[in-house]
């Protein structure tokens, strides 16, 4: 694992411009994000059996999908199953650490449930995680940096033994791990909070 040391606070962009490349191109990452370090990779069926695999466990429990501002969360989300005043109350959960639960779209291969769990990360709260999603023009699978059931890795021993292989990760030894994020079950009227 080459770790690649950066400023969450002061991200340099071409290393953000270098980490969004190879999530482009289909290279898992581990970055740190707005609660945690995660495992970053596009959005697809493939990248998503891939990351399963990469944290050995099974395919049940689907990891949240990271958007940016720009991109259109609706095409993710089956909007005729989603309550109207729901849909409309979005913007007062977005952009932040909010993650959203929707009724998937039917186009979706992944994931194989009929609920997709979304979040789209605000600059306040981490500038460098923020930049780099709006550097991707699409949706990310951010599962933790953990074994599933295991505690987040904070050091980079931990992060090269667990997970070795793994190329790249950005590096921050100044990092500290927000709050875990509130989930909103947006499929009910009125929205229920479930953590």
């Amino acid at each position: 694992m080459r770790f690649i040391d950066f400023d969450v606070k002061k991200p340099d962009f071409q290393t953000l411009k270098a980490a969004a490349e190879l999530l482009a191109d289909d290279y898992p990452v581990v970055f740190p994000g707005d609660t945690n370090y995660g495992i970053l990779m596009r959005f697809t069926p493939e990248n998503a059996e891939r990351l399963h695999a990469l944290r050995r466990e099974n395919t049940d429990k689907p990891f949240l999908v990271v958007v940016s501002e720009d991109f259109d969360w609706q095409a993710l989300v089956k909007t005729d199953a989603l309550p109207r005043q729901n849909r409309d109350a979005v913007n007062t959960y977005w952009p932040g650490t909010h993650t959203l639960i929707f009724p998937k779209a039917d186009t979706l291969a992944y994931p194989s449930a009929d609920s997709i769990a979304i979040r789209m990360p605000a600059a306040e709260t981490n500038r460098a995680f923020h930049t780099l999603v709006q550097l991707c023009d699409f949706p990310l699978l951010a599962p933790s940096f953990n074994r599933s059931g295991e505690p987040a890795i904070t050091t980079q021993a931990e992060g090269a033994e667990k997970f070795g292989e793994i190329e790249y990760a950005f590096w921050d030894a100044r990092y500290e791990p927000g709050p875990a994020s509130a989930i909103w079950d947006l499929r009910e009227d009125p929205p229920r909070q479930i953590r």
